[in-house]
């Protein structure tokens, strides 16, 4: 049977909780709570379980002031769940011991705290938290993170194995891409795919497309950065003979070409204004016309977009049209970096391994398998299959292959294996998760790091006749899309750490949406203080990175 426990969030409301009944799958499985409790009061037998999880917990032991609660339970390395018996007289005593306690929380990176109860002092604050003070909420918590609480709201649509083959993965992540795939092939709305570079956008568009009523019918795919800005229009619209140099030919363009079926635009992020324009004019009457032409051709294509930009954020800063952006978000999927979803990585390497090697039994040891799991994978899904790649490539004659034979491949790649992530699969298993890890907070040093790059030359040198401030703009607003994407949950870092964050992708936001009106009151506002906000970012990201390497190690 499930266990119910007491989760107590921040404003001190009481969320009835049910966890499953194995309690090393509860503490795996509670992402979704963390986020939004600090305090969880447990029965004598969910108490006793946890106690026996010592990779995870921090036993304090047996308290009995409760005015000391707040001080025993901020007390400790940090790196694990706090847990404490806590003796009271009353529900109320240890109600206003847990609001003291949150108040003090708010100042340290921890989220999570374990208060474990008596029976008669739980079945107390049950009928606490069932009077009128409270509003209580049945939590059922099959999958972790973001994507566990979109899992939990929706009827699951049997997957097809096609579907699991392509887009591979058994974390809710995964689960939750596939079922918005499903989804979204249902319908016939526009998509807007968003997600980072090597995360499997087309993928999506292709499954999506394959799993619609649109399946037997053409799938068109555009890179709209893989052409210059005067050709992409006649690739998309077509032309008619002699409408430039070099027509010689009428050409019907791809999209009368996905005519019934799909034309998925990948890299949307890099279509200028006038074609922006052109698209939604395209979008809207569902007609184009040809280059060179003077008729409209009506066309029934269903539009995929993709981008690895946060086109919000360029909506903020004036660099996409809003009209534009919210007629593709008819239907938003969003694919995670694989730092996300660090558990798929094992079962992705040796699918992989499989491709590659040619051999379905083809074994990868557990020690690269567990550094290819710690590993940051700044370019995701297709960086992990190209390392793999090399691997086989480079030492395909050496038996038995060893982590070392990994770490000489990064090492050759131009990267460092750095040695806290070369761990045994124990440790690995043992460390408690809903916490920052390594792998998230190192990728956001390092793109703020060449934020911090890119501006030096317009911070440190005075004077505005600066030529190259235009190409500086573009770089840093493509690092500011990708600071945006991975601070999207703020549990992931301190309190002071995610405003730091803010504070700069704020600054950034606003210098570019002056720049255009007035490049030299936009510049004047970047130096103003924007120095101090990329030091401080950059200083609290370095500590968390050593507490978080500390634990670990």
């Amino acid at each position: 049977m499930p266990i119910d426990i007491l989760a107590i969030s921040a404003d001190t409301t009481v969320l009835l909780t049910t966890l499953p009944e194995s309690t090393e799958s509860a503490i795996q499985e509670a992402e979704a709570v963390i986020t939004t409790s600090i305090a969880w009061v447990v029965p004598p037998k969910i108490r006793e379980d946890l106690a026996q999880l010592s990779g995870v917990i921090d036993d304090r032991g047996v308290k009995h002031p409760s005015i000391e609660l707040s001080r025993t339970m901020l007390r400790g390395d940090g790196h694990r769940i706090a847990m404490i018996d806590g003796q009271f007289s009353s529900s109320g005593k240890l109600l206003n011991s847990v609001q003291k306690l949150l108040k003090n929380a708010v100042k340290v990176s921890r989220k999570l705290f374990i208060i474990g109860v008596s029976d008669d002092i739980f079945n107390e604050l049950l009928k606490t938290a069932r009077s009128e003070n409270f509003q209580p909420a049945t939590l059922a918590i099959p999958f972790s993170g973001r994507s566990g609480a979109v899992l939990n709201l929706m009827e699951r649509i049997p997957e097809p194995a096609s579907l699991k083959a392509a887009f591979i993965g058994d974390s809710a992540d995964a689960v939750a891409v596939r079922q918005l795939i499903l989804r979204a092939a249902q319908v016939d709305n526009t998509v807007l795919i968003m997600g980072d570079t090597g995360t499997g956008k087309e993928i999506v568009a292709r499954n999506i497309h394959e799993n619609s009523s649109r399946r037997n019918k053409p799938f068109r795919a555009v890179n709209c950065a893989a052409f210059p800005h005067d050709l992409l229009e006649s690739e998309l619209f077509g032309h008619v003979r002699g409408a430039f140099t070099g027509a010689l030919t009428t050409n019907e363009g791809l999209w009368l070409a996905a005519d019934g079926g799909t034309l998925f635009l990948d890299e949307i992020g890099e279509l200028t204004q006038a074609h922006q324009a052109k698209l939604l004019r395209a979008l809207q009457e569902n007609c184009i016309r040809k280059v060179g032409g003077t008729s409209e051709t009506s066309v029934n294509a269903r539009v995929i977009c993709a981008t690895n930009h946060n086109l919000l954020s360029m909506v903020q800063a004036g660099h996409f049209r809003e009209d534009l952006y919210y007629r593709l978000r008819g239907f938003l999927i969003i694919t995670p970096p694989l730092c996300e979803h660090p558990d798929d990585i094992p079962l992705l390497a040796r699918v992989f391994w499989n491709d590659i090697t040619r051999d379905d039994k083809a074994f990868l040891p557990d020690d690269i398998v567990v550094a290819l799991r710690n590993y940051a994978w700044p370019g995701n899904v297709r960086e992990l299959k190209m390392v793999l790649t090399h691997l086989f490539g480079l030492f395909h004659t050496v038996h038995p292959l060893d982590v070392r034979h990994l770490q000489a491949v990064f090492e050759i790649q131009g990267l460092h294996l750095h040695p806290v992530l070369i761990e045994t699969a124990s440790a690995a298993e043992t460390r408690p998760r809903g916490f920052p890890s390594f792998r998230h907070l190192w990728r956001v040093y390092e793109t703020i790091r060449a934020v911090d790059h890119l501006l030096s030359p317009i911070l440190n040198v005075k004077g505005r006749n600066m030529p190259h401030l235009s190409h500086i703009s573009t770089g840093v607003i493509n690092l500011l899309n990708e600071i945006n994407m991975h601070s999207r949950t703020p549990c992931l870092f301190s309190p002071q750490t995610f405003e730091n964050i803010s504070r700069l992708c704020s600054r950034l936001a606003y210098f570019f949406s002056e720049f255009e009106k007035s490049p030299e009151k936009a510049l004047d506002y970047l130096r103003d203080g924007t120095r101090g906000v990329i030091d401080e970012a950059l200083t609290d990201l370095l500590a968390e990175i050593d507490q978080t390497l500390t634990g670990a190690l």
